[in-house]
């Protein structure tokens, strides 16, 4: 058995690994997207590999339990295939003994997945956030173009047919300043960027003061520049978030559990955690179970099968973000799919073990 169990988890590794690194490229061309307007903002390419290297964390914890059940119905049906199961079984040993160690990989790759989920991803996402704020900071105009991967809430923006990166003409730009909760309007001939200078030409700028001056009539302050030159960092106040609001998927497992109390959608956010947790094991059980076969025939009912239940979890995990301010019931759903998923590849294990297929 030692020698089985050697071989087994030899041949699941290398073909997790493959699936694994084909699984990651497919996602992270999903969001192409991203990838392209990070591009566009003219930054080095180094940085643009940096980028692409720091959604790796973010798909990781979808990729693992996929790759899991590619691996597993690959090993459970080559040992089909190749009449290995049948001269095992011979000798009266049982299919669970026989998987026993690719299940505790499965316990093991879960603990990785949990670990991936609630501290990776976040960071990952910290990290590249962070790179696209700094990348905007040194070309502040990218922000006005609509393959910003920056979406500023609060601001709407309008250029002319010419502008670029680091030239915008005819533009008017519509804003709040979260900092000094100022809203303002900017009307420029041309705005550009030159030697780490932000500079402009022909400009109206239109903001409201608050004060605490009752006898005040006018709360509104109005500019008028035929050219303007200023620090690039200025669209700092336009970037600038405030910890406390800091969106859910930037915080860890730890600040999570610090936030439980608070609102909802944070124990929402700790089970999908969990759930993730568990996928690898759900998602490798039903690979071993759904990929035996004991027919002379080939039949993809089975992996037909194996694959549908798959794209359910995934379908759940996407449909269930509508439900976040209902945690429990969220919890309730994640477990009643791991629990299908276990009754069907007990319920399979059951009838192969009986002769029937």
């Amino acid at each position: 058995m030692p020698k089985l169990w050697t071989y087994l988890i030899k041949k699941f590794f290398v073909q997790f690994l493959f699936s694994l690194i084909g699984i990651i490229i497919f996602l992270i061309v999903i969001r192409f997207n991203a990838i392209a307007g990070f591009a566009t903002s003219g930054t080095d390419f180094i940085l643009i590999i940096k980028f692409i290297g720091l959604l790796i964390p973010y798909v990781l914890p979808l990729a693992i339990p996929i790759s899991t059940l590619n691996a597993a119905l690959l090993v459970s049906r080559r040992l089909c295939q190749e009449k290995h199961l049948t001269t095992i079984r011979s000798g009266s040993v049982s299919i669970f003994s026989i998987f026993t160690p690719l299940i505790l990989v499965f316990t093991l790759l879960g603990a990785v997945n949990f670990f991936t989920a609630a501290t990776l991803a976040p960071l990952s996402k910290v990290k590249s956030k962070a790179l696209v704020y700094d990348t905007t900071i040194e070309h502040p105009l990218f922000i006005t173009q609509s393959s910003c991967p920056i979406k500023i809430r609060k601001m709407y923006t309008d250029v002319g047919k010419n502008s670029s990166k680091d030239s915008a003409y005819d533009l008017l730009m519509a804003f709040k300043n979260t900092k000094n909760e100022r809203i303002s309007l900017l009307i420029a001939d041309r705005l550009y960027v030159k030697k780490g200078l932000l500079k402009g030409k022909n400009l109206a700028i239109i903001s409201s003061v608050k004060s605490s001056n009752k006898d005040l009539q006018d709360d509104l302050l109005i500019e008028n520049d035929a050219f303007m030159s200023t620090d690039t960092h200025v669209v700092d106040a336009l970037l600038y978030v405030d910890d406390s609001v800091k969106g859910v998927e930037y915080l860890d497992f730890f600040q999570l559990i610090k936030k439980l109390d608070d609102k909802p959608f944070f124990k929402t956010e700790l089970f999908q955690h969990l759930n993730l947790t568990l996928a690898p094991l759900s998602f490798g059980l039903l690979g071993l179970c759904f990929g035996l076969s004991i027919s002379r025939k080939t039949n993809n009912k089975s992996l037909f099968i194996a694959i549908s239940l798959a794209t359910l979890f995934i379908v759940t995990i996407i449909s269930i973000k509508s439900l976040r301010n209902l945690p429990y019931l969220t919890l309730a759903i994640y477990a009643g799919v791991h629990m299908l998923l276990f009754l069907m590849s007990f319920l399979k294990l059951k009838r192969i073990e009986k002769g029937i297929e």
